[in-house]
């Protein structure tokens, strides 16, 4: 059975949107049930959902398949949208079950008083491609570097980094340059103005204590790890 948590559902927003630029115009699910999606210059993926969670029987459930499948950005905020206001963590996913017509990805929820919804869409042809080959060449320090860890407030970095971008209204290809010290320091340069902007997010005391990957981030960064179709370069921009 697959179900997708509302965190995998956004994701939607980092995919492209030019629709010549195929898979990536579009939702990564993989055969787990983890998502993903990217614009070239970004990108995220959500975990699978818990195995634990106790969803109600809604219908014959439906898989992604073997090799995963990709959906449209907009349908699956569409998925997003019929998912019931309600706090409870069962209630907060959606299933892939198996509609009237065959042929098509149904998604459907299920609200405290019983009401079903469901949505259904015909996947795209492409493939993802090899994200996970993306998130371990990025963790793959330079030769003679070393990859540096520091932990930050999200509600700081977020900060820090939309004043800044406010700051250097140029355009989106602008360059931000990170540097990690005791914190993360950013900087940014104005092209219109000629001044240059510094953002720091200081580090947070975490008493020496690391996020420790779980066993699906343990997957995705190891070498073995599944693979798509495409190769890295095909997938993020210099």
């Amino acid at each position: 059975m697959t179900l997708l948590s509302s965190a995998n559902l956004k994701v939607a927003p980092i995919a492209s949107t030019n629709p010549y630029d195929g898979a990536l115009n579009g939702v990564g699910v993989d055969p787990d049930g983890a998502t993903v999606a990217c614009d070239g210059l970004s990108l995220v993926a959500v975990g699978p959902a818990r195995k634990d969670v106790q969803f109600p029987d809604v219908g014959p459930r439906g898989t992604p398949g073997d090799h995963g499948m990709v959906l449209r950005p907009d349908f699956i905020e569409e998925v997003a949208k019929i998912i019931p206001k309600d706090k409870r963590l069962s209630l907060q996913h959606v299933a892939m079950t198996v509609g009237t017509d065959p042929s098509k990805v149904e998604f459907t929820t299920i609200d405290k008083a019983g009401r079903v919804r469901r949505i259904a869409e015909y996947a795209k042809r492409e493939r993802f491609p090899d994200w996970r080959s993306v998130v371990r060449k990025a963790l793959t320090p330079k030769e003679g570097e070393e990859v540096r860890r520091v932990c930050v407030g999200r509600k700081a970095l977020l900060q820090a980094l939309k004043v800044l971008s406010d700051a250097c209204p140029d355009e989106a290809d602008a360059p931000i340059f990170l540097e990690i010290g005791s914190g993360v320091v950013a900087r940014a340069r104005n092209r219109q103005t000629g001044q240059h902007v510094i953002a720091v997010a200081a580090a947070m005391n975490t008493g020496d204590k690391w996020l420790e990957s779980d066993a699906w981030e343990t997957e995705v960064l190891s070498r073995g790890g599944k693979t798509g179709v495409k190769p890295v370069r095909r997938i993020l921009k210099k």
